[in-house]
C-alpha cells in the first residue's frame, strides 16, 4: 500500500482543506465509459474488482475545474448509506489524471429499468429507496440539484437503487459553486431562474421521477411535489414519504385478509427455523447460512459442522474472491444477509479478497480469523452494528482498512482486539460520517503506521490504537473532545498536535509513546492519571488553556523511580498564566522550566 500523499491547501471556497491518501495508482483494463464536455467516466480494475475512475478532460484541466473536482469528492465521501455510490477515494492515475475512485455499480439506469416492464411492487420499492438516499443527503446538508433518472442506478441484483453523480450538488461550505445548473426538463423553477435552492428543489425533482416511474399512481403526492411556490411543496423527503403512505387506508382490505389467514395458521411459515442452508454467491462460493427471522427476512452465514470434521480435507472451502451480496434467495423471498456468524469463514485461508455488503449488522467473534491470504483493502460498510473479537485476526495480508461503519458497538473490554496478527496491515481510513468506534478496534496492529479519523468522530474509545508499536501518523478531527483510557499506548507518535476542542485526555492515554512536542488546545480541563508516563523523549509541551487543566496524579511521570521529566522538558503556557501552572505540583515538579508560549 502506497504512502502517497496528495497536499492540498485551503481551497477558495472552503471546500477542501488537508491531505488526501492516496492507495495504491495501479489500475489496469481501462474502459472509456463516456467522454463529456468537461470530464470523462472510465471503469477500471484493481485487486480483481472494478471501479469508475471520473476525471477531467485535459482541456478542463484548471485550477477552478480541479477545484470542482474536490468539491464532488468531499461531497461523495462525506455520504454514507447503501442507496448511493461509495466514493472510494480521490487519486492521480497515469490514464486519467487526477480523478475520483468510485464503486462500480451493476445495472442500469432508471430510465433503461423503467422500460422493462417493471411491477407496481418493484417500481414502489424503487421510489421507496430513493426516497431514502435523497433524506440521507439532506440529513448531511447535501443538496444533488440534479436529479434525474439517468443519474439513478438500479442494480442487476436485487433491484437496488444507487443515487450518483454529485458534481452539481452543494453543501452549506460551497458558497463559490452555487449557481444555476440542472437539466433542461429536470429542474425546478427556482432553480432555471438562479435563485437558491433547497431540500425543496430536489422535491421537485422527485415528482417528476415520480410521474415517469408510477404514471397511473401517487398523482396527488406528484402534484403537492411539482408546485411552483417552493414553500408548498412538502419541505423533506420524509414528508413525501408519508405523503406517499397517505393511500393506504384504501387497502385496508389486505389488512383483513392477513387477519383471517393469521387465524387459519397460514402464517405459522413464521416459526423458528434452525435448518441449515447452502447457497451458491455470484462470485462463486458455497456458503451455509441459517434463518434469523422470516418475519424480517434475514439470514446469518454460518460455519457448517462438516467444516471441523474428519472429512474436512476433502471439503472444498470458499477460497478466490469473494463478494458477499446484500440478500440471498430463499423461498422465493429475498432475505437480507443480517449477520457473519462466529468463525464462519475462519481458517478459509483460500480466500484472496472480500467485499461486505450495506446491510450486514454483525460480525461475530473470530469471522475470519486466520483467513490469511486474505489480501488488499478491506472495507467495513457503514451498516456495521456490532463486531466481535479476533473477527479479522492473522489476515496477514490485509494492507488498509477503510472503516464506513457509524454506530459500531463491541464488548469493550481492555482485552478484546479485531486485526491483532495483521502483519501487513499498513493503513486505516475512517470515513466521514462515523460517529462512534468500538474501544480497541485498531489495538495490536503491529505494522500500522498511519490512520485518519473523520470530523464526525468526537470521541475517541478506549485503547483505541493500544500496541500498535509502528503507528507515527494519525490525522485527528477538529472536532475531538475526549481521548479515551491508553488509546496510544505504545505507539511511536513522536509529535501529536491535539485540537483546541480536546477537553479531556483519558488515563494512560499516550503511556510509553515517542512523544517529542506536544500541543494541547485551550479547550482542556482534565489530564488523567499517567497519560504521559514514561514519555522519556519528550523535549516540549504547549498548554494552551488559560487555566491549568485538573491534573490526575502521576499523569505526568517519566519514569517509575523518576519523578521529572529531564532538564531538556519544557513546559510552555500563555503568558498570564505561567503563576498559576507553577504552582500545580504535577506541572511544578516535571518540568525543567515553565516558560510562556510566544506572541502569535
Amino acid at each position: 500500500m502506497s504512502d502517497e500523499v496528495i497536499d492540498q491547501s485551503i481551497s477558495p471556497s472552503g471546500g477542501v482543506e488537508g491531505s488526501f491518501n492516496v492507495t495504491t495508482p495501479y489500475f489496469s483494463d481501462y474502459q472509456l465509459l463516456a467522454m463529456r464536455e468537461t470530464h470523462v467516466l472510465y471503469k477500471a480494475r484493481r485487486y480483481g474488482r472494478y471501479y469508475v475512475l471520473k476525471g477531467l478532460q485535459p482541456s478542463h484541466r484548471n485550477p477552478a475545474q480541479i477545484e470542482w473536482l474536490y468539491k464532488e469528492y468531499c461531497i461523495g465521501v462525506s455520504l454514507n448509506h447503501p442507496n448511493v455510490v461509495r466514493v472510494e477515494s480521490i487519486e492521480d492515475d497515469p490514464v486519467v489524471g487526477r480523478c475520483i475512485v468510485m464503486e462500480w455499480v451493476e445495472g442500469v439506469s432508471l430510465d433503461v429499468w423503467v422500460r422493462q416492464h417493471r411491477g407496481v411492487a418493484e417500481r414502489r420499492e424503487v421510489l421507496r429507496q430513493l426516497l431514502s438516499a435523497v433524506a440521507h443527503c439532506h440529513s448531511r446538508q447535501v443538496c444533488h440539484r440534479d436529479l434525474k433518472p439517468s443519474n439513478v442506478l438500479v442494480t442487476d441484483e436485487g433491484n437496488v437503487v444507487k443515487l450518483l453523480d454529485f458534481g452539481l450538488a452543494d453543501g452549506p461550505q460551497y458558497a463559490a459553486f452555487k449557481q444555476a445548473s440542472g437539466t433542461v426538463g429536470w429542474t425546478a423553477p427556482e432553480q432555471s431562474e438562479g435563485l437558491p435552492v433547497h431540500a425543496e428543489t430536489d422535491i421537485y425533482a422527485v415528482g417528476l421521477i415520480i410521474r415517469k416511474l408510477m404514471p397511473h399512481q401517487f398523482r396527488r403526492a406528484a402534484r403537492h411535489a411539482l408546485r411552483r411556490n417552493p414553500q408548498r411543496r412538502p419541505q423533506s423527503a420524509e414528508a413525501m414519504a408519508r405523503l406517499l403512505q397517505s393511500r393506504l387506508p384504501q387497502h385496508l382490505a389486505l389488512a383483513f385478509l392477513l387477519a383471517v389467514a393469521a387465524a387459519a395458521g397460514v402464517l405459522s411459515y413464521y416459526r423458528v427455523d434452525d435448518s441449515e442452508y447452502s447457497a451458491l454467491l455470484p462470485s462463486g462460493q458455497e456458503v451455509h447460512y441459517k434463518v434469523l427471522s422470516h418475519w424480517h427476512r434475514e439470514v446469518a452465514l454460518v460455519r457448517p459442522a462438516a467444516w471441523d470434521s474428519d472429512r474436512r480435507d476433502t471439503l472444498s472451502l470458499p477460497s478466490g474472491n469473494m463478494v458477499i451480496p446484500a440478500t440471498l434467495r430463499h423461498r422465493h423471498h429475498d432475505y437480507r444477509i443480517a449477520t457473519i456468524a462466529s468463525k464462519a469463514f475462519a481458517g478459509c485461508d483460500g480466500l484472496t479478497a472480500l467485499r461486505l455488503p450495506e446491510g450486514l449488522l454483525r460480525i461475530d467473534d473470530e469471522a475470519f480469523r486466520n483467513c490469511t491470504s486474505l489480501a488488499d483493502t478491506l472495507t467495513v460498510p457503514a451498516t456495521l452494528q456490532w463486531i466481535g473479537a479476533d473477527a479479522f485476526r492473522h489476515c496477514a495480508n490485509l494492507t488498509f482498512v477503510v472503516w464506513r461503519a457509524t454506530e459500531c458497538s463491541s464488548n469493550d473490554r481492555e482485552n478484546e482486539f479485531y486485526f491483532s496478527e495483521c502483519t501487513r496491515l499498513q493503513g486505516v481510513i475512517v470515513a466521514d460520517g462515523v460517529r462512534r468506534l468500538p474501544a480497541g478496534l485498531f489495538g495490536f496492529m503491529e505494522a500500522l503506521r498511519s490512520a485518519s479519523l473523520p470530523a464526525s468522530l468526537v470521541h475517541l474509545p478506549d485503547y483505541l490504537f493500544m500496541n500498535s508499536h509502528k503507528l507515527e501518523a494519525i490525522v485527528l478531527s477538529d472536532s475531538l473532545q475526549t481521548i479515551g483510557e491508553k488509546a496510544f499506548m505504545c505507539t511511536h507518535l513522536s509529535a501529536i498536535d491535539l485540537p483546541s476542542t480536546v477537553r479531556r485526555i483519558g488515563s494512560s492515554a499516550f503511556f510509553l509513546t515517542w512523544l517529542q512536542r506536544v500541543s494541547i488546545g485551550e479547550s482542556i480541563a482534565k489530564i488523567g492519571a499517567k497519560a504521559f508516563y514514561m514519555c522519556n523523549f519528550l523535549k516540549q509541551m504547549d498548554i494552551l488553556a488559560e487555566r491549568p487543566p485538573l491534573v490526575e496524579k502521576d499523569a505526568m511521570l517519566t519514569h517509575t523511580s523518576v519523578t521529572t521529566f529531564p532538564n531538556r522538558s519544557v513546559l510552555r503556557v500563555p503568558a498570564g498564566a505561567k503563576a498559576q501552572y507553577r504552582q500545580e505540583p504535577e506541572f511544578r515538579t516535571n518540568f525543567s522550566s515553565i516558560t510562556a508560549l510566544p506572541q502569535q
